[in-house]
């Protein structure tokens, strides 16, 4: 590919004449030379006179521009000649970045008067790129410059060009593709589009062979393309590349511990382990190393808000399944003032944890319902988080005994879960229980469980819509105290569900207040409310029962009872303890 042909009159776009005074004009651009022993006259496309030289009193040069500047690897050919009665005048032409910086010096030009050559040709490749260059005389006598060309090799046009990376992103990561060529040399270009390769599906500022989103959005999901180009060449486009982009995804069971995080200062939004950082220049987040210990936990470092946060920047933000107990560990940044750290759900504040600066503390939430984003931030100046944990909210049975559950959303039964409800006869004595039929357990329904083998058993959420069950049972969402439950309901008294001598039953509270998800009962104050009402589970009924020689009648409080193998029933055959 030719960049510049310079021939006879044909060159002043290409060509600035620069220097001082008294320098070259216009006229110079041209004239004619005799060679062949001053008998053939040739024309020169411009001639380095007494005022074009270069030396230390350097004065004048020719300057050479083109479009897109020389680059590396460019040949510079030319032929030169002088005329003069003395062969050891010096009359050679130099090339330069500048006129301080000699890149090459051609040998002597054929003397037209005293030889009969043609001009040798002289060439010099440039090793570097440069916007400009400049042509000067070398020597002590006029030298013309007869042809000047510029090349520079075309090679191999770009073919086979291919796109790799990942074709999964997580919203939030980084969007990392690049491409390769078969084949293809020089100088490539490249630009990159998104569904399609027209004009309008152009990536602004993506000219580069490698594509990165940083941040990436459920947006930026859909098909990549990329072309590379080169001049003199047809263009090589890749295949489409298909990304997808999967929202952040919901956790049920997860402890994020920024101890293990690296540290340093984040400006911009940032997902990590499915954690998104909102940050930004202004309001921006950091880690770094500090020892806090709670729960058998050893924190060595925390999250740094460094300021108030709001659901929109400087937060921490996850989503949840549903269903879970989320425990932020904390505290403020202060020891001289308290400060506060909150739990967002749905554009509400659930839960706070204020501390004093002087010792971690924690904060947690049971949240009840379906998939949904949680929002963790400073409310008043800086404080310090150093962990979140999210488990599924559980119970934790260590036997086979009753269990009180309150769940404000509805929740599927876990294997080996027995659910249920209860109506407290008039005499206000016992609880009956009804099994809950089905596989969930309805919103707002507080029901008595039964693990057949101690452990842990997760409520997972649904959704099927279930009606709520009408039962004696109470339940509060959050720890409540006793004195306002009974405040709330004139002549009524409040027992709680308790253990005592290996029986379960409904009791006097043992503290004064009922912890969150747990369930209650009201008895009239009216006539002596009674201090314990026995839980009767309702069971098949006992056959045979004279045959059996293990099982025991009895008379208590006047009732028949039944005891058979350490069970007591009463005569229909109802678990009575």
């Amino acid at each position: 590919m030719t960049l510049a042909l310079l021939s006879t009159g044909a060159w002043a776009a290409d060509l600035v004449i620069t220097g001082t005074a008294g320098g070259p004009t216009p006229a110079d651009l041209g004239g004619s030379v005799k060679l062949k022993t001053n008998s053939v006259s040739y024309s020169a496309i411009a001639n380095f006179g007494n005022s074009i030289i270069f030396n230390s009193a350097f004065k004048t040069y020719y300057k050479i521009v083109t479009d897109g500047g020389f680059k590396a690897g460019d040949v510079i050919s030319f032929t030169h000649a002088f005329n003069n009665s003395d062969d050891t005048k010096e009359a050679k032409i130099g090339i330069y970045s500048d006129k301080d910086n000699e890149l090459f010096v051609s040998v002597q030009g054929v003397n037209g008067r005293l030889s009969n050559d043609d001009p040798a040709v002289q060439t010099y490749t440039l090793t570097a790129d440069y916007d400009s260059l400049c042509l000067g005389r070398v020597g002590n006598t006029r030298v013309y410059l007869l042809t000047l060309t510029v090349s520079r090799a075309t090679g191999a046009c770009p073919s086979g060009l291919t796109i790799s990376g990942s074709h999964n992103y997580k919203e939030g990561e980084d969007i990392s593709l690049s491409t390769s060529l078969e084949d293809g040399d020089g100088d490539i270009s490249y630009q990159w589009y998104k569904g399609g390769t027209a004009e309008a599906n152009k990536l602004t500022g993506k000219t580069s062979s490698t594509l990165t989103i940083s941040g990436c959005e459920l947006s930026d999901a859909g098909n990549y393309y990329c072309i590379a180009s080169k001049a003199e060449c047809d263009d090589a486009v890749s295949s489409a590349y298909a990304v997808a982009v999967a929202p952040f995804f919901a956790v049920s069971d997860k402890f994020w511990n920024f101890s293990d995080w690296t540290t340093g200062e984040i400006a911009e939004k940032t997902v990590y382990d499915n954690l998104e950082l909102l940050a930004s220049d202004a309001k921006k987040l950091g880690i770094d190393g500090n020892n806090k210990s709670i729960d058998g936990i050893d924190f060595t470092q925390r999250l740094k808000f460094g300021g108030n946060g709001s659901t929109t920047e400087r937060c921490v933000h996850f989503k949840i399944a549903g269903n879970n107990v989320i425990t932020v560990y904390g505290m403020s940044s202060s020891k001289n003032a308290e400060r506060t750290i909150d739990i967002n759900i749905g554009g509400v504040v659930v839960a706070q944890l204020t501390n004093d600066g002087n010792a971690i503390d924690k904060v947690t939430y049971a949240y009840f319902g379906g998939e949904t984003d949680v929002y963790v931030y400073s409310s008043n100046s800086g404080n310090n988080i150093y962990g979140i944990k999210v488990e599924p909210f559980a119970l934790h049975a260590a036997d086979v005994d009753f269990y009180g559950l309150f769940m404000p959303a509805e929740a599927v039964i876990p294997s080996g879960i027995t659910a249920y409800t209860g109506v407290l006869n008039p005499a206000e004595t016992e609880l009956a229980l009804t099994q809950v039929s089905g596989t969930v357990i309805p919103a707002n329904t507080p029901v008595l469980v039964k693990a057949n083998a101690a452990g842990t058993y997760a409520f997972a959420p649904s959704n099927t819509g279930a009606d709520a069950i009408a039962s004696s049972l109470k339940g509060v969402a959050v720890e409540t105290t006793v004195a306002s439950i009974e405040a709330a309901n004139t002549g009524k008294k409040c027992l709680t569900l308790g253990e005592n001598s290996g029986v379960v039953a409904f009791r006097q509270p043992a503290g004064e207040s009922i912890a969150a998800n747990k369930v209650y009962l009201l008895v009239n104050t009216s006539s002596p409310a009674p201090s314990v009402i026995r839980i009767v589970e309702n069971t098949t009924n006992i056959e045979n029962v004279e045959a059996n020689e293990a099982a025991v009648k009895y008379i208590e409080n006047g009732k028949l009872y039944i005891k058979k193998n350490g069970v007591t029933y009463n005569v229909v055959g109802a678990v009575v303890k």
